[in-house]
């Protein structure tokens, strides 16, 4: 009896092993089936983090090349304000020299004084203001 007792409870113990070995081995295949599932996503992932990698040095080049364009927008406008600065300076300058050579003209232009009578100061004084060079390029 103590033998057929002992069986039973052997019997009894293989089976909860046996249960045991089979939830064991369910749970190994979840794992391994997780495991695969996170090395897919791992590769997923990097490959995604090497895209997003390439899209921000992409950012970043095309950032510096705006900032370096700005530079370069920048200096050509203070190279046109310049140029109109200069602009305007040879235009103040031709008006200036129109207006002396019209003075001289009519200088040239008007009879001569005789010897006993002064000249007229203004055009005297006009006659020998040296003309800008932009006046003697008209």
């Amino acid at each position: 009896a103590a033998a057929a007792a002992a069986a039973v409870d052997v019997s009894v113990r293989l089976q909860a092993a046996e249960k045991a070995l089979a939830d064991a081995k369910e749970q190994l295949r979840k794992s391994v089936e997780a495991l695969g599932q996170a090395e897919a996503n791992k590769t997923t992932w990097g490959k995604e983090k090497r895209a997003l990698e390439e899209s921000l040095k992409a950012a970043q080049k095309a950032a510096a090349e705006a900032e370096a364009l700005r530079g370069e927008r920048d200096g050509l406008r203070a190279e046109v304000d310049r140029l109109k600065a200069a602009a305007a300076s040879q235009e103040r300058d031709l008006a200036v020299a129109k207006e002396q050579a019209r003075s001289l003209s009519q200088t040239l232009s008007a009879p001569a004084t005789p010897a006993g009578k002064k000249k007229d100061k203004g055009a005297s004084s006009a006659a020998s203001t040296p003309l800008p060079a932009a006046a003697a390029a008209a």
